[in-house]
């Protein structure tokens, strides 16, 4: 998509691969458009960091898109504002805050040392939609949300 510091937010993509070779920002909502096909797969690469500008910088699935098989790879941090909305499976490469109030229907994985997950009052469900021939579906003992500090939330659990 470009070498340089990309705006997402305002775009429609359609099934593919994406690199951005900088920093992402959403300061608007981005559309994921599967054209009608439900196994269609996104895959989105940014070098740099993604940050979401908060309550505006959502993810929106259309067209049949499944959040299963919407992969985010970030090699930078991941900043995503109160109130956002994210779609897919975040796989960060440093540290990833979500902002209060924040929802993701996917998974989200730090991958280095410094790669810890801040969580502020978010909720996270499990991924819409089959994933791929050859995953396996995913399973959701609980769904978890932490309060404004922090911590988790676990209702009804036994």
């Amino acid at each position: 998509m470009s070498a340089a510091a990309y705006e997402l937010g305002g775009k429609t993509l359609t099934p593919g691969v994406y690199t951005i070779g900088a920093a992402a920002t959403l300061a608007s909502p981005v559309t994921l458009n599967a054209e009608g096909d439900p196994d269609a797969v996104f895959v989105i690469q940014i070098t740099g960091a993604l940050g979401a500008t908060a309550s505006v910088g959502n993810v929106i699935l259309e067209n049949d898109a499944q959040s299963t098989n919407v992969f985010w790879i970030v090699e930078g941090g991941v900043s995503l504002g109160a109130g956002t909305h994210m779609e897919g499976n975040i796989l960060g490469g440093a540290a990833i805050t979500f902002g209060a109030a924040t929802t993701i229907n996917g998974r989200v994985l730090a991958g280095s040392s410094a790669g810890t997950i801040a969580l502020a009052d978010t909720t996270i469900s499990a991924p819409t939609g089959t994933p791929p021939v050859g995953y396996p579906p995913p399973f959701v003992l609980q769904e978890t949300v932490t309060d404004a500090n922090g911590n988790y939330l676990f209702g009804d659990v036994e």
